[in-house]
């Protein structure tokens, strides 16, 4: 048999960390649900952290920019009747946030510019890394 591809969707608060003049830096809550069709995972939805994942806003330029990655990990039992009875204990890395940027040494960085319409900036865009295919859409909500 066959294992199918493993989705990853986050819901997620971006909540600030620090700020250092124009620049700030955001830490994740929320949670990461994994999905694999034709299979059953257990847990498939792990809370975040805030150390899995960081989205930095560069407010000191004409135009406001972001980049950030989000990654996380955690045991699961995976079962999946096209490979094999039974359930087999496992890990699950989700990647919820990143791209084809390297920074600081983390070579799945996203990045890009901050979209302001309406008084509401959203950060969003897509991109293809090591095979991974990420999309990412975050809105603030105030």
């Amino acid at each position: 048999g066959v294992l199918t591809p493993q989705t990853s969707t986050a819901t997620i608060t971006w909540g600030l960390q620090s700020r250092v003049g124009d620049v700030a830096t955001y830490r994740p809550t929320g949670t990461v649900t994994i999905t694999r069709t034709g299979c059953t995972i257990s847990p498939a939805t792990h809370t975040l952290q805030p150390t899995d994942g960081i989205l930095v806003v560069d407010y000191s330029g004409p135009v406001t920019t972001y980049r950030g990655y989000g990654f996380v990990n955690w045991a699961i039992s995976l079962s999946c009747p096209a490979i094999g009875p039974g359930s087999i204990p496992s890990g699950s890395a989700a990647l919820y946030l990143g791209g084809n940027a390297t920074y600081e040494g983390q070579a799945t960085y996203a990045g890009g510019t901050v979209f302001v319409s309406g008084g509401l900036s959203s950060i969003s865009g897509s991109a293809t890394a090591n095979g991974v295919q990420f999309s990412w859409n975050f809105t603030r909500n105030r």
